[in-house]
């Protein structure tokens, strides 16, 4: 993964150089962020700063996209741990397409941060009906799943998560959770599997990283309490 999101990165850059826009820089953003959750790079903080930079370009350069707005939306809320203003733009990409997945993508992740529970499980809901011709509807999938932990939902979370487990087996983010409401839900087995795959995806992964390591990508696990409940219990799988 990390090889391809490298790729990807330094195609954008190449054709930013030849014609440079808004939907350039909001993609470079996505592509930190991935980096960001999935761990791939060993400097959080400069992905963190790229993805301010990229945003306030995307931002500057948009003639109201709704792709740039819902992508700028989602680091917003996923990385700056700014869901008022991640709720702002997804409103505004909404109304621009109401179609996009992403808008939707966006709106449900804004939601879910404030509280409204209902309102952001209906908007990840339609989001994964957009996305599910796409080959990357997992995406869409583990905001659901996110949603649904935050709500606790945990069936409805590990639904979500499961399907977004089976499309990329890879997806770190999606793992950990998995490993932790698993457990909520007694089912040690599925646990020991889902640990396995994650420590071969991320070999250094430790609860402790989790609970003491502010740039670890796991803040809905850590305010979920599901840490604290299960964490012992995952040296015994």
């Amino acid at each position: 993964m990390m090889a391809r999101l490298r790729k990807a990165d330094q195609l954008l850059a190449e054709a930013a150089e030849i014609a440079c826009s808004a939907r350039i820089h909001a993609w470079r953003v996505l592509v930190r962020q991935i980096m960001h959750v999935e761990r791939t790079e060993d400097d959080p903080a400069r992905l963190t700063a790229e993805i301010d930079e990229y945003s306030r370009k995307a931002l500057e350069r948009s003639k109201a996209n709704p792709l740039v707005l819902s992508l700028v939306a989602l680091a917003r809320v996923m990385i700056d741990e700014n869901p008022e203003a991640g709720a702002i733009l997804a409103r505004d990409a909404l109304v621009l397409s109401p179609f996009n997945a992403h808008s939707h993508l966006a709106h449900a992740a804004a939601l879910s941060r404030v509280g409204d529970h209902p309102a952001p499980a209906e908007a990840a809901r339609r989001g994964v009906e957009i996305a599910a011709r796409t080959a990357h509807v997992h995406w869409w999938e583990s905001v659901a799943g996110l949603v649904s932990l935050r709500g606790g939902a945990y069936p409805a979370a590990i639904a979500h998560y499961e399907a977004a487990h089976s499309r990329a087996p890879g997806f770190r983010a999606v793992m950990r959770h998995l490993l932790f409401l698993y457990l909520a839900v007694g089912d040690r087995e599925k646990a020991a599997r889902v640990h396995r795959s994650l420590l071969r995806a991320e070999p250094d992964f430790t609860v402790d990283r989790i609970r003491n390591e502010p740039d670890y990508p796991a803040i809905a696990l850590r305010n979920s309490g599901l840490v604290e409940r299960f964490g012992a219990e995952i040296a015994t799988l």
